[in-house]
Parts: C-alpha cells; sequence; structure tokens
C-alpha cells in the first residue's frame, strides 16, 4: 500500500505495476491536486522521469535552464554558472500541475481518493490497515509518501528531527517579462529566485525572515531598496491570497522504515525550496524503493540498504541547503557586505555549484544491494 497520490507515491506504483507487483494508492485529497506553481529537476530528477517513460512528455511542457545567474545588492553579478555543464540529460522548470498530471496519466494503479490510513497494526508477514472509507486491507508493505505533514511517519518515528532555517518562504506567479532566464537575486538577509515557465508565466520564490499573514508587506518591507530590477519585481507581486506562504522547516528523519512501514519523499527528508531537489530526490527515492521491494533478498535487509543509501544523499543534500540559507543570511548584514560579497564569489557559490555537479551526477539507478 503506498499513502499519498503526489510525486514519489504516483512514480513508485508506476514502478511497481509494471513488475507486476499489486498496488493499493490511498490519497486523502478529494481529487488530483491541480494547485501548484513550479517545480525544478535536474539531470536526476529528468533522468527517472525517463525510466517512467515520461522523458519526452515532460521536456515538451518544460523549460530547459541552460544558465544560472546569481545577483546581488544593486544588481551585482556574483555568479553565472551554466548548468549545460551538470550530467545530462538537461535541468528543466516545469508547472507542478504539468508534472502530476504526467506522472497520473502514466500510472497504472487507479488513485483511492478522500481515503486515509486510520489505524496500522503490523504482524510478522503483514500489515493490517484500516481505512477512512471502512475497509480494510492486508498488504506486505505499506509506503507513507504523504508529504512533509505525514500520518504515516507516526508509524515509523514519533518525533521527526527538525530545524528552523529561520526564514519564511512564499511563491507566486509574476507575469512574463520579470526575467529572461533563471535568476536569483540575494541581499537584506534572504533571497529572490526567478525562474520562467513554459506558459510565459515566472514562478517567484522569495526567501524572507519576517513571516505574518500580510505576504506583500513582508515582501516590501525585506527587500524595497535592493536594486530598481528588485523594485519593479515587488510592483508585480499578486494579492497575498494568491501567494503560498510558509514558515521554513526542514528535516531528514533518524529512521526510515519499522517493520513492514517505510518512508519516501518529503515525509522523510523536507527540504527547503530552495534547492530545487524536492522532486529529483522524491523520484530516486521512487526508484531506490521498487528496486529494493523486487529483489530477492530477504525483505528487512532491502529496507535497510534503501534507508542507508536514501539517508545518505538526503542529508548531504541538507547540507548544502544550509549552506545556501546562510549565504542569504549573511547578505543582509553591512558589517560584512564586501569581504562576504568577495567571500560569495570566490569560496561559497563555487563551492556550492561543484558540489551540485557531483549530486545530480549520482542518478541512483540501480539498486545498492546489502
Amino acid at each position: 500500500m503506498i499513502v499519498g497520490g503526489g510525486i514519489g507515491g504516483l512514480a513508485l506504483a508506476t514502478h511497481l505495476a509494471r513488475q507486476g507487483i499489486e498496488v493499493v494508492l490511498v490519497e486523502k485529497a478529494p481529487q488530483r491536486r491541480t494547485m501548484g506553481f513550479i517545480v525544478g529537476l535536474f539531470p536526476n530528477g529528468v533522468h527517472h522521469l525517463r525510466l517512467l517513460g515520461l522523458g519526452d512528455a515532460i521536456q515538451a511542457v518544460a523549460t530547459v535552464v541552460p544558465l544560472l545567474e546569481v545577483l546581488g545588492a544593486d544588481n551585482r553579478i556574483l555568479a553565472r554558472y551554466d548548468l549545460g555543464r551538470l550530467a545530462p540529460p538537461s535541468t528543466l522548470v516545469v508547472e507542478r500541475e504539468c508534472l502530476l498530471e504526467g506522472l497520473a496519466r502514466t500510472c497504472p494503479v487507479p488513485v483511492r481518493y478522500s481515503t486515509t490510513v486510520e489505524a496500522l497494526r503490523q504482524r510478522t508477514d503483514h500489515v493490517l490497515v484500516r481505512l477512512s472509507d471502512g475497509s480494510e486491507e492486508c498488504v506486505d508493505l505499506v509506503v507513507g509518501a504523504d508529504g512533509t505533514a505525514s500520518t504515516t511517519r507516526q508509524y515509523v518515528t514519533r518525533k521527526p528531527p527538525a530545524r528552523s532555517a529561520g526564514f519564511a518562504y512564499s511563491i507566486c506567479w509574476l507575469t512574463e517579462g520579470v526575467t529572461e532566464g533563471a535568476t536569483n537575486i540575494l541581499g537584506h538577509g534572504g533571497m529572490i529566485g526567478l525562474y520562467p515557465t513554459r506558459s510565459g508565466r515566472v514562478g517567484a520564490l522569495f526567501l524572507h525572515r519576517q513571516g505574518g499573514s500580510n505576504t506583500q508587506a513582508c515582501l516590501r518591507t525585506t527587500f524595497s531598496g535592493l536594486s530598481a530590477r528588485v523594485d519593479q519585481i515587488l510592483e508585480q507581486i499578486p494579492p497575498n491570497e494568491q501567494f503560498l506562504s510558509r514558515r521554513e522547516r526542514e528535516f531528514v528523519v533518524r529512521r526510515w522504515r519499522r517493520g513492514r512501514v517505510v518512508l519516501l519523499g518529503d515525509a522523510a527528508h523536507t527540504l527547503s525550496p530552495v534547492l530545487g531537489l524536492g522532486a529529483s530526490l522524491a523520484l530516486e527515492d521512487a526508484w531506490q524503493l521498487a528496486q529494493a521491494v523486487t529483489c530477492s533478498d530477504p525483505l528487512e535487509q532491502r529496507l535497510a540498504s534503501y534507508e542507508r543509501h536514501r539517508d545518505r544523499r538526503a542529508r548531504s543534500a541538507l547540507r548544502a541547503s544550509w549552506l545556501v540559507h546562510l549565504a542569504a543570511s549573511v547578505t543582509g548584514s553591512r558589517l560584512v557586505q564586501r569581504p562576504w560579497s568577495w567571500l560569495l564569489r570566490s569560496v561559497v557559490l563555487p563551492g556550492y555549484f561543484a558540489w551540485l555537479s557531483r549530486f545530480v551526477s549520482a542518478h541512483s539507478s540501480s539498486f545498492e544491494s546489502p
């Protein structure tokens, strides 16, 4: 049974069904989610979409990102990074709705919407699951792919380690013409990310320290005066109700499995959207877990190998996220403006992009045997 019909859940269901494994897929939402903004797909994520047979379909609705430009205050260029230097295939930006539609169309498993897990009892060789629709299922394995607010996680670990990054993030759509390419702007202790999509809209990600219900006011207080370009962006931000705003919370669970219950995607590792690696890691998780489930070794050994490999990947990404948040935070201090600008250009950003190149080149397309 897979709990959660998002990116990771749909991908895992497809992999397992294609190998002849019967899958029950439940989702608490009443229908397929159509809300959302942008999803970044680095080469590792695109590689795993191709394994699902979705490479060409997603490429047709996505925007290729050949270059990422990082700017500081007053529009100073801190870095220009050629994303084409990363391992093929291309780095993409796609609207979340398009990605979910493609995954749902490819998945041969019907989704049982408006359905949640009410109780779960593990036995030696099976798991008994009582669902909110009154039915009971006897399954070999339960996979929690139900996101950051996972309810399945309670059956694996009671209290996931969490770290507040001290940031809030707000995401919205801006109109065409705000930027010609992918751009990150650092300054005033925060970051603005601008990512054009195939539809012409620009996905905008604002990382800022202030919270509150008035997102417009928070963004203008944080970023106003950073540069003339940023002031123009702030003039285009939509009403508060058109933002997705959350307080930043990142974690990687200490344990990914207990008995015949195992976690996947954001249920196991929630990372800052600044990295743009969440979807790619969920697709990796799905492939790796599918390999583990179909391997001939004892289940305990297979799941232990999955946990060991995925935990290492997720923690590496979490450390990189800390570095990005630190870069955004320190750029707001006038005391370190000049030395930090040099350090960003000469040490921090080159180090981060070197790590990113190594990380996304590891496609994790084969299962590590125990």
